[in-house]
C-alpha cells in the first residue's frame, strides 16, 4: 500500500529533469480551424471628384447672373484644358451661346441636388432602395441620362411630354431654388401658366356649349381638351386644307394674324401651352412676354363673344397679367 501511486504520486514528478524528447509541431494560425477568422465588411461609397460646390452660389442674387458666370467659367476652364479654340482667360461670345447657357444651368442644378439629396443619389447610383426616412421616397425619384434627379411615379404612363412627366427635383429651401423663384422671367412664366388655366376654361366651356357631356373641369387639362376638340372637329382651323398632316396641329407659321376662327384660337392655346410647359430655361423674356400678352388679349376678347361667360375671360386674364408686368 505504501508504494501505491495514490500515495507516491506519478513517477515523472520524482524525476529531476523533464523529458523533452517528445516534440509537437506548431499549428499555422491561417489554417487553424479553432481560431475565429477576421470578418471584413465593405461599404461602397460614391465620391464626387472635382465638384464645383455651391458655397459660392450664395454670392449671387440673380439666377441669370449666376448662370452666365458659370457658363463663362466653364468655357475658360475648357480653354485651359485645350478643349476649345479659345485660349486662357478671355471673354468671348461662345460662353453666351444657347448650348453653353443650358450646360451651365444643368451643372448648377446638379450641384444643388447633390447638396440636398446626396444620399438618394448614392442609392440610385448603386441601385439600392431609398431609405424609408427619405423625404422624397414617395416621389419615386430617378436619375436621367444626364444624372439629373427627376420625379418618377405612375405619371410616366401619361400622354404628356417627358419634361412635364418628370420635372427636376429641387429642394425649395436651397439658395438655387430661391434664385429661380425670384427670377423675373420665371415669375412671368409662372403667370403665363396660370393664364393657361383660364384658356383651358374657355375650351371646356366651348365643349359644353357644343353639347358635350363632360366630367368636372378639374379632370381635364389643355391636352385632353384639345384632343376632344380635335376629335369633335366642329371648329376646324382656317386654312386647314394646307396643313401637312391633318386639319389640326402645325406651328405658329401655319396661323396668320387674320385667322380668328375658334379652331385657330384653340391651336394658339396649344402652341402657347407647349411653349411655356416645354421651357428648359425657366425664362420668358420681355419681348416674348409682350408678344404672348397681345395674342392672349385678342383671343379672350373673342372668347367673351363666343361663350358669353358669367365672369368675362378678359377680366380674369387682365388681373393675372397686370401682376406679371410688375414682377
Amino acid at each position: 500500500m505504501s508504494n501505491s501511486v495514490w500515495i507516491t504520486g506519478p513517477q515523472f514528478l520524482l524525476k529531476d529533469k523533464t523529458d523533452d524528447s517528445e516534440k509537437f509541431t506548431l499549428q499555422n494560425p491561417d489554417t487553424d480551424k479553432e481560431l475565429r477568422p477576421d470578418v471584413l465588411s465593405l461599404k461602397t461609397g460614391i465620391e464626387y471628384p472635382q465638384r464645383l460646390g455651391t458655397s459660392r452660389f450664395g454670392r449671387f442674387s440673380l439666377w441669370k447672373t449666376l448662370i452666365k458666370a458659370i457658363a463663362h467659367l466653364k468655357h475658360v476652364a475648357q480653354s485651359f484644358a485645350s478643349k476649345s479654340s479659345c485660349t486662357r482667360w478671355h471673354i468671348c461670345s461662345e460662353s453666351a451661346s444657347v448650348n453653353a447657357i443650358d450646360e451651365a444651368r444643368k451643372l448648377v442644378l446638379r450641384e444643388a441636388q447633390i447638396d440636398t439629396f446626396s444620399d438618394e443619389i448614392e442609392c440610385l447610383t448603386t441601385r439600392k432602395p431609398l431609405a424609408k426616412s427619405s423625404c422624397v421616397v414617395s416621389l419615386t425619384p430617378f436619375l436621367d441620362k444626364e444624372n439629373m434627379l427627376r420625379i418618377g411615379g405612375r405619371i410616366q404612363n401619361s400622354n404628356v411630354p417627358d419634361i412635364e412627366k418628370h420635372p427636376i427635383l429641387l429642394s425649395g429651401r436651397h439658395h438655387i431654388a430661391l434664385l429661380i423663384f425670384s427670377n423675373k422671367e420665371f415669375n412671368r412664366l409662372k403667370m403665363g401658366i396660370i393664364v393657361l388655366n383660364i384658356l383651358a376654361d374657355f375650351m371646356y366651356d366651348r365643349l359644353t356649349l357644343d353639347g358635350q357631356h363632360l366630367r368636372a373641369r378639374k379632370d381635364y387639362d389643355i391636352s385632353m381638351l384639345y384632343n376632344k376638340h380635335r376629335n369633335l372637329n366642329i371648329h376646324r382651323p382656317s386654312n386647314s386644307n394646307n396643313r401637312h398632316y391633318s386639319p389640326w396641329g402645325g406651328t405658329w407659321q401655319d396661323i396668320q394674324n387674320t385667322d380668328t376662327a375658334i379652331g385657330d384660337d384653340i391651336e394658339r392655346i396649344r402652341l402657347i401651352r407647349n411653349e411655356l410647359h416645354h421651357s428648359t430655361t425657366y425664362e420668358l423674356d420681355d419681348t416674348r412676354f409682350i408678344e404672348l400678352c397681345n395674342i392672349i388679349h385678342e383671343m379672350v376678347r373673342r372668347f367673351d363673344q363666343h361663350n358669353k361667360p358669367k365672369v368675362m375671360y378678359t377680366k380674369r386674364v387682365k388681373e393675372i397679367l397686370s401682376k406679371a408686368k410688375h414682377v
